[in-house]
């Protein structure tokens, strides 16, 4: 089933996009560390968007900040920006306080996954 699984999630061309700010950049990799070993697998990317640019380099992660707006815009007006700067035709969006404690099933993500590939 995390064949199938992994195969329509490359179909649809997914990523995980973590809405979140520098001031929870302790948090991310551990978010990071339980995603990857609750869902399976580290294929499908994932994605912090930050309210401005990072100090963490040389993750296993993708960290997107934003390149016009500054730290008074609004929140949503910077986490917006740094969506627009992610290459993926579909995404999931969650935020760092959001760890995955326990296995994925893997059938239920399947399906749910399956039924948005069916439906558009």
């Amino acid at each position: 089933m995390l064949n199938k699984t992994l195969s329509i999630c490359k179909k649809l061309d997914l990523a995980i996009c973590v809405c979140t700010s520098d001031s929870y950049s302790d948090v991310w990799d551990l978010f990071y560390f339980f995603w990857n070993k609750h869902f399976f697998s580290d294929q499908i990317p994932v994605y912090f968007l930050t309210s401005k640019q990072s100090k963490k380099k040389n993750t296993p992660y993708n960290i997107i900040f934003p390149k016009r707006s500054i730290s008074t815009d609004p929140w949503s007006n910077r986490m917006l920006e740094c969506i627009e700067q992610i290459n993926h035709e579909n995404i999931i969006t969650t935020t760092e306080d959001a760890i995955i404690n326990k296995r994925i099933d893997i059938n239920k993500f399947y399906h749910a996954i399956n039924f948005f590939n069916n439906n558009n």
